[in-house]
């Protein structure tokens, strides 16, 4: 199974081409951005470790629905580098993890090609399971 690597800067549409590639030509992507929503949910592994974690600092952490304020905790780590590390510590293992189950499932399926839509590829090593990389990319101006 040959692994693409998609990555690029903010709204430079990495989206809207997996979505391309995923609707014209069928292919299996793994998107890590909606990856690292999904194991933030309620009862997930991650979303009790985070709580664990920052409830006592941030008492909104949990919204009305039950679901993380992503906002609230987005405050309260960003610009607090011993607190920002902490999340990511969480978080990006169990996004490493979902990827690569993902990537499992795809290959135990025998899909030949799958995309993996990843922001931060090469900071988060990912590259290096990568065939090949695409990197969106636009000039600042057309930065929506």
């Amino acid at each position: 199974m040959l692994i693409v690597g998609l990555t690029g800067g903010i709204a430079c549409g990495k989206s809207t081409v997996s979505k391309e590639l995923k609707e014209k030509y069928h292919l299996t992507v793994v998107d890590a951005d909606l990856i690292a929503r999904e194991v933030v949910y309620p009862n997930k592994p991650a979303f009790k470790k985070i709580v664990s974690s920052f409830g006592k600092d941030v008492p909104d952490l949990i919204d009305e629905s039950g679901n993380l304020n992503r906002t609230a905790l987005g405050q309260a780590v960003f610009g607090n580098k011993e607190r920002l590390q902490k999340l990511n510590s969480i978080v990006h293992p169990a996004v490493k993890w979902e990827i690569f189950k993902q990537l499992t499932l795809a290959y135990l399926s025998f899909k030949r090609l799958v995309i993996l839509d990843v922001p931060l590829l090469f900071e988060s090593g990912l590259n290096l399971i990568s065939y090949l990389i695409i990197s969106a990319i636009c000039k600042v101006y057309m930065i929506r």
